[in-house]
């Protein structure tokens, strides 16, 4: 097949979807087909082998309609497909000319689907109510414009069913190339960064790690002798210099980070969740993705997001609020219990071979194209 896929921005520009975007267009390009990415104009584009990019857009507007058109009428896919976020396209998150533009993609007789990443905010409180209104219509619009949609959770596939009968739930694959560390150099690593600790906590995503922090200084405080690796991002401003236990990495190449989180004995994603359950973790998470590419036990945070593929005490232990109490609890059950820790283990290893790895994304993107029935 030859496929088009539209994002906002792609690798090495720092964009979530674009990235994912980006990793779907390989796994696509190895599974044999002919893949092409549209994107925003922008300074420097990686070109991976197998892969035409484009960027040719100015701006995301009606005006953007004839030279998509064109575009895509001289590559003549059997498939086009947006990968949608509010925000990415509009700075107040209102992309309204998007429908349009898809509109005019589909006119031309191609086949297209739409991915959501994400839907609309949540409708509470007068001015996010306004918007979040105002996004829901977006997204009608782009669901009856499209042949099929594609989300990945069941959450936000409740939101898109009264627009579209032909919804699938594809999982977010991992943010980071995996790599496998050799035991020698894991065991090294984890002595250099982290002398004379019993355990070793890591995190990896652009979270608040507040709550995170406080509960390992309290396991501490309370004689296990625990360290936290923070991955990947920097230390905020404010951090206190006096955390021995605590190691914060900053930037790491992609293939760096699998190697770090390998250092350690469990993951904790610090989700957010609000006052009504609001929020917690799923697998619409990169980082969630990475965490069990990297084949660690994961703890993650119970909320209304929680999705039918991560089953506590199977392949996740969901901690029942983000708490620094609640986090200890969990992170004290899973290192007092071998069992359970390795139960996870194995539980997550599985989740991502069937699931999360960029092969298994790609394979359940082809089985939905071929797919003529709505389900």
């Amino acid at each position: 097949m030859i496929i088009v896929m539209i994002c906002n921005r792609i690798p090495p520009a720092i964009d979530g979807v674009g990235d994912y975007t980006y990793r779907l267009a390989i796994a696509l390009a190895k599974a044999g087909h002919s893949v092409h990415l549209i994107c925003r104009e922008q300074e420097t584009a990686q070109h991976p082998a197998g892969i035409q990019v484009h960027p040719v857009v100015k701006k995301w507007r009606a005006a953007a309609s004839g030279t998509l058109s064109r575009l895509i009428r001289e590559i003549q896919p059997d498939w086009v497909g947006l990968h949608y976020v509010p925000y990415a396209f509009h700075p107040f998150g209102l992309p309204c000319a998007l429908p349009g533009l898809l509109r005019g993609i589909r006119q031309a007789g191609i086949p297209v689907w739409v991915t959501f990443h994400e839907v609309h905010i949540r409708l509470k409180g007068f001015r996010d109510s306004l918007i979040g209104f105002a996004q829901r219509r977006i997204a009608c619009n782009l669901c009856r414009t499209a042949d099929k949609c594609i989300t990945s959770i069941e959450f936000y596939r409740q939101l898109l069913e009264p627009f579209h009968s032909d919804l699938q739930v594809i999982p977010v694959g991992a943010n980071i190339e995996p790599g496998n560390l050799p035991d020698a150099d894991r065991r090294r690593l984890r002595q250099q960064l982290f002398p004379g600790m019993d355990y070793v906590v890591s995190t990896f995503g652009n979270r608040n790690h507040a709550a995170l922090i406080q509960c390992i200084e309290n396991l501490n405080a309370h004689g296990i002798k625990a360290g936290l690796l923070i991955v990947g991002f920097n230390a905020g401003k404010n951090d206190p210099a006096d955390r021995p236990w605590m190691v914060h990495t900053g930037y790491l190449p992609g293939e760096k980070v699998g190697h770090y989180l390998q250092c350690s004995d469990l993951f904790v994603l610090p989700d957010y969740v609000g006052p009504n359950s609001e929020g917690g973790t799923c697998t619409k998470s990169g980082s969630l993705a990475a965490a069990f590419a990297t084949g660690l036990p994961v703890i993650g945070i119970r909320g209304d997001m929680n999705n039918a593929l991560l089953r506590h005490g199977e392949n996740i232990w969901l901690a029942a609020s983000g708490s620094p109490h609640d986090l200890g609890a969990a992170i004290s059950t899973l290192l007092a219990n071998k069992s359970l820790h390795d139960r996870l283990k194995a539980g997550g290893n599985a989740l991502f071979a069937g699931h999360l790895s960029w092969q298994a994304v790609s394979r359940a993107y082809e089985q939905f194209f071929h797919r003529t029935h709505p389900i």
